[in-house]
């Protein structure tokens, strides 16, 4: 692992990428901005890095030798709710949603542009880090600061685009939020295209709530609310 002299580490962030070059050249750029940096080939070595050691976020590029990124962000969420950004040549729609739907966190096109990039990963990782509220229902307790959720004292792992999903339904208590709002304000896509990846995450909230997945109410042909 590297990170600039001189400077206090921010946070750590793994850059999974085969192509050397596209992999030293994130390190530069994350390094300059003070971040930990730590590298993988490939899937296979990521997942055993993410086992092992504590990321803010990951950078995963697609098509790697071994394993796949769609593979490899499959198991990332398996066992971690570290915010994933994907790297990709792909455009398609059907590539985009797959990997939304896997539970990556949003899309940088391959070739990238440095600023756009940093601010990405930068407003990601902050997100995650900044408030200080929490709200409780009953045995039910969500913290806005560190993306938790407890079910009394049991913590409820959620991805980041699950808790951000349950977190702005929360904060909107009663009020029917449509699936293209709820795009534009956890994605900031509003295209049609994604709207059963809404679905499919509300899907896994109620799952992971299990007792209290009642709280989270479809209405037909609309959107979702939190409703207690």
């Amino acid at each position: 692992k590297c990170f600039q002299e001189g400077k206090e580490k921010m946070y750590n962030i793994l850059i999974v990428e085969d192509e050397k070059k596209i992999r030293d050249l994130l390190e530069i750029y994350f390094i300059k901005e003070n971040y930990n940096v730590d590298k993988a080939e490939d899937g296979c070595e990521a997942l055993l890095k993410i086992k092992s050691d504590n990321y803010d976020i990951i950078l995963l590029d697609l098509y790697m030798p071994k394993m796949d990124g769609f593979d490899t962000c499959r198991k990332i969420r398996e066992i971690s709710t570290v915010p994933v950004v994907i790297l990709t040549a792909l455009s398609d729609d059907e590539s985009q949603l797959l990997a939304y739907e896997l539970g990556a966190d949003d899309f940088i096109m391959k070739p990238f542009k440095k600023d756009i990039l940093i601010a990405k990963v930068n407003r990601i990782v902050d997100r995650t880090k900044v408030s200080k509220e929490k709200y409780k229902f009953e045995n039910l307790t969500i913290e806005k600061e560190s993306y938790r959720v407890f079910l009394g004292a049991d913590e409820i792992k959620f991805a980041p685009k699950e808790f951000e999903i349950l977190l702005f339904l929360v904060e909107n208590i009663g009020m029917i939020k449509t699936r293209e709002e709820i795009l534009n304000k956890v994605w900031g896509y509003d295209l049609e295209v994604y709207d059963r990846v809404v679905d499919n995450h509300i899907k896994k909230i109620r799952k992971k709530l299990g007792e209290y997945s009642g709280i989270v109410k479809t209405v037909v042909s609309v959107g979702y609310k939190f409703e207690v």
